[in-house]
């Protein structure tokens, strides 16, 4: 088998990269989002 060319095996890495990046935007937007709400939304304080 051939090895791949360095900017093909970049391109690969760097798509890894953006993959994990957008995942941990996405996680931490969650997180957070939930933490600012509390963890049941406002419904908890409801009275």
């Amino acid at each position: 088998m051939e090895p791949v060319p360095t900017t093909v095996e970049l391109a690969i890495y760097l798509y890894f990269v953006v993959v994990a990046a957008v995942g941990c935007a996405l996680l931490l937007r969650c997180w957070f989002g939930r933490r600012r709400r509390g963890a049941f939304g406002d419904a908890r304080h409801a009275e």
